[in-house]
């Protein structure tokens, strides 16, 4: 990736009025972490031009000049956007939000860590506004919550609500809300296409997918990765940055390379998970089998797979 060459257009783009091309090359160029620090602020400076609010701009400004104390552009943007002191209170000092506030995320981490995973350091990417993360089962195994790494030092707690080891797909919520999206809509894989293969803290790996009759109907594609950086879990896009599906560890016997699944696989269990929590019933997660089942007080093992639920879980 030309770094430079990709932030010209992108400020082309943003300039002339076409802000989600512009966003989509800055997140592919901010998802590449082995970018300068000086080339990603200036990402986050052009980013800024691409949103409307003055919060979204400060936001954007303050990730550059986290990465670049220094950079011109961005402390002219962040004093354009400043907020006056409020009355009475001291300058620099910002009161703490309420409980039930949820903080606001903006798109700048299209992918996460999962850091307390039982087999290792995974990756996740956000399939929801409302911060529900996908991942793979094999990454969160288990557990009913895991540690997110949203970037270095800033981590949260989520909470497993959803999983599948024949799909090898785990959902997972987080207590975040996010502006915008890596884009999820798009054109199904085709044989020998070029993907881009993302993972948390990683370069990203280039590579193509292998598509079989077979692997359509099941939803799953075979890659011609042999390795990854991580457990998996990471989205893979397509030349217009339009996510098409999530890397998994999963190999034939007679094949080291990795199989993917499909987005319209992930987006089907998204949907569904949806759609039982707007019911309003009460369900528990059972990280034994991964399925969400009714809860009923008088019940001590999972309605699904029968596995024990732990006494303590009554008085939640």
């Amino acid at each position: 990736m030309d770094a430079q060459r990709e932030l010209e257009i992108a400020s082309i783009d943003a300039r002339e009025g076409r802000p989600e091309y512009a966003r989509q090359r800055l997140w592919a160029l901010l998802g590449a972490l082995g970018q300068p620090k000086e080339v990603r602020a200036a990402a986050y400076v052009i980013l800024a031009d691409t949103y409307l609010t003055q919060a979204e701009k400060r936001a954007c400004y303050g990730e550059a000049l986290a990465l670049f104390s220094g950079h011109i552009e961005a402390l002219r943007g962040l004093a354009q956007v400043a907020l006056p002191p409020p009355p009475n209170k001291k300058p620099g000092i910002t009161p703490p939000p309420p409980p039930s506030h949820r903080p606001d995320l903006v798109d700048f981490f299209p992918v996460v860590g999962i850091l307390d995973g039982p087999n290792g350091l995974g990756s996740a990417f956000f399939v929801s506004r409302d911060g529900l993360l996908a991942t793979t089962r094999h990454v969160i195994g288990g557990c009913e919550t895991v540690t997110v790494e949203l970037a270095e030092g800033r981590r949260v707690k989520g909470t497993v609500v959803w999983s599948s080891s024949a799909l090898d797909l785990a959902l997972v919520e987080t207590p975040y809300t996010v502006h915008s999206l890596m884009t999820l809509t798009g054109p199904a894989p085709l044989p020998d296409q070029a993907m881009a293969f993302h993972s948390y803290h990683q370069e990203l790996l280039y590579g193509k997918l292998r598509l079989t009759g077979r692997a359509i109907t099941d939803g799953w594609f075979a890659t011609d990765l042999s390795g990854l950086w991580d457990e998996g879990g990471g989205p893979i896009l397509n030349r217009d940055n339009a996510v098409v599906g999530m890397v998994t560890r999963n190999c034939s016997r007679s094949s080291p390379h990795v199989y993917a699944l499909s987005l319209s696989i992930i987006l089907d269990a998204v949907r569904r998970y949806q759609a039982q929590a707007a019911e309003g019933l009460p369900r528990r997660y059972c990280p034994a089998c991964g399925q969400r089942c009714w809860r009923d007080a008088a019940e001590m093992a999972c309605t699904m797979c029968g596995a024990s639920f732990a006494e303590d879980w009554l008085r939640r």
